[in-house]
């Protein structure tokens, strides 16, 4: 299927997946299609990186064959990438109006489409266009600036690269049979790399979340509060939620404990330390846009329990778990098991209360099979991106639905778009005239 424009110009399904699926399958980095040199039948993949849902994958530099052209007719090929970074071609069908062939977006990245002209024997640059779809979000794209990043590990020194550009993370480690475990030394090398030391061999899963703050619906959802040579530190994070994460590093990037941690109410908590102390306090919550996969953050109480059922239904095996006593200080279980996807389990030495917080699940929303929808807790109310902080591109599956407006808008702008009801035609003001781009 392809969608044509005024002017001739077409936009496939497979340009439109892209964008629909780019929150779940994208490209980070790297991945750009061209033709081979010398040109033959074939074409090079650059390397560079891939993201599949919370997976971070490694593409290497490979070369894709292209089947023999057909004599008579055209067809559109695909070259795309799979969850493990291998890349392949789906080959399209000849014919005198070729489309690109069926695939199931969730399970591919797609990369470029190779027009395969009648009786070519070479695949050149102009065959080949470009259709990656960008994520500069490591999967956390709800408008939170904070994203995650998981990566299976083994080892007593493991350096682990997240490229969350941030000196702070939030990180947590689970073994290989979902128990969470801390590592004796957790180091921030730099904005994108750290380094996890452990007593012995240990196998497991880090998560690690981080990133950029931003403002969400008027509540931020990360603050950091840098403190020097003190025993008390008062936060004030205006986060809007009494049960956040909070992680404190020491002055040489060290993650460390305090002696306590105790919430004041929605906006404010207080750290203690035994002795003075010098770091940076990270602390992340709010409130997060509504996913209807997920909640991708869980908060429950339990009440005079050693071990407690949590059935957060986060769809994760590695959530990020903190806990609570039931004088609001943080606290640290025996033990914390996951279960399975949606559940997990805390042990206690002695009858305990309390409330838990997990994050989890499907970093970002995009309408998909399963994944659900991105929806405003309000209608006809917020904004995606601003005229100052624009999205690059937007690329749409299946319908767009526009508002109707009668005429035109109170206040035009070079670029708007919109359906008039009254002629029943989409417009388009070029900065100095209206125009009719489609008829329906």
């Amino acid at each position: 299927m392809s969608i044509i424009f005024v002017g001739g110009q077409r936009a496939y399904t497979s340009d439109l997946n892209n964008l629909a699926y780019s929150n779940i399958n994208a490209v980070y980095d790297g991945c750009e299609v061209s033709a081979n040199t010398p040109a033959d039948m074939s074409v090079d993949v650059a390397s560079g990186n891939i993201l599949f849902e919370t997976t971070r994958v490694a593409v290497s530099a490979q070369n894709v064959i292209i089947s023999a052209a057909d004599v008579s007719y055209d067809r559109i090929d695909l070259i795309v990438l799979g969850d493990d970074g291998t890349a392949s071609v789906i080959e399209g069908t000849p014919a005198l109006e070729p489309h690109t062939p069926t695939y199931d977006p969730i399970n591919y990245v797609v990369l470029a489409r190779i027009l395969v002209e009648q009786a070519v024997t070479t695949i050149t640059a102009g065959a080949i266009t470009d259709i990656r779809t960008l994520s500069s979000f490591p999967r956390d794209i709800q408008g939170r600036g904070v994203g995650k990043y998981t990566e299976v590990f083994s080892g007593t020194s493991i350096t682990i690269t997240h490229s969350l550009s941030d000196l702070n993370p939030i990180v947590q480690v689970y073994d290989t049979t979902g128990n969470q475990v801390i590592p004796e030394i957790i180091d921030i090398i730099d904005n994108n790399n750290i380094e996890l030391t452990f007593a012995d061999l240990t196998d497991g899963t880090a998560i690690i979340q981080g990133g950029n703050p931003i403002v969400v619906n008027g509540s931020t959802a990360y603050y950091t509060q840098s403190f020097t040579a003190v025993t008390s530190v008062s936060v004030n994070h205006n986060l809007g939620q009494k049960y956040v994460t909070v992680q404190i590093y020491d002055e040489n990037d060290v993650l460390i404990d305090a002696d306590s941690v105790t919430l004041s109410d929605d906006n404010n908590l207080v750290v203690t330390f035994g002795v003075a102390t010098t770091g940076k306090i990270v602390v992340t919550g709010g409130n997060y846009a509504q996913v209807n996969y997920g909640v991708n953050k869980y908060e429950g109480t339990f009440t005079n329990e050693t071990s407690p059922v949590i059935n957060h239904n986060l769809n994760t095996l590695a959530p990020m778990v903190v806990i609570y006593n039931d004088v609001n200080q943080q606290m640290t279980p025996t033990d914390i098991t996951a279960n399975d996807s949606n559940s997990l389990t805390l042990t206690f030495t002695s009858q305990t209360s309390g409330t838990v917080i997990v994050h989890g699940g499907l970093q970002g929303s995009a309408p998909g099979a399963g994944y659900g929808d991105f929806i405003p807790y309000t209608n006809n109310t917020f904004n995606i991106g601003s005229a100052a902080a624009k999205w690059k591109d937007v690329y749409i599956g299946e319908n767009l639905y526009l508002g109707l407006i009668s005429g035109e808008p109170s206040s035009l702008a070079k670029g708007q778009l919109w359906f008039d009801s009254d002629s029943n035609v989409m417009k388009v003001y070029d900065g100095t005239t209206t125009k009719t781009i489609a008829y329906v």
